[in-house]
């Protein structure tokens, strides 16, 4: 009977495991649209009415940026969420470095009418698919 109870603990362990990863990643429950980098550099050359946002960390934006981006680290987003009311009725493709904060912004402002589109990958997938950073 141990045995059993034991297993059944692994498996639901196992399951929860992998539906965080999923959820972490955006595959599951979003309330945004993941976009391959392909998808994105159309849409930010095509839509006039899209906001590029790189929500990582100020130092890591003054190293290297997506052409057009504007810096609003997670961090500062955590503690004063209305630093993207200037972008509400706008498109908002966000990005970071492998795309899990950007989820994180969205699922945070999620309740808020934001409109988010996020950059699947981050700058990982970006640089692998041929596009270029910017340096100041």
């Amino acid at each position: 009977m141990n045995d059993k109870k034991i297993n059944i603990f692994i498996w639901l362990l196992m399951v929860g495991m992998l539906g965080w990863f999923f959820y972490s990643q955006g595959w599951i429950l979003a309330n945004f649209q993941n976009l391959s980098p392909q998808e994105a550099k159309v849409l930010l050359t095509e839509d006039k009415n899209l906001t590029l946002v790189d929500v990582r960390t100020s130092t890591a934006f003054k190293k290297d940026f997506i052409d057009g981006a504007t810096n609003v680290p997670l961090s500062k987003l955590k503690t004063d969420q209305t630093l993207m009311q200037k972008y509400k009725n706008r498109k908002i493709l966000l990005y970071s470095e492998r795309g899990e904060e950007s989820i994180e912004v969205a699922r945070l402002l999620k309740n808020q009418g934001y409109i988010f589109l996020n950059l699947k990958g981050g700058i990982v997938f970006w640089l692998r698919a041929g596009y270029v950073l910017q340096r100041p």
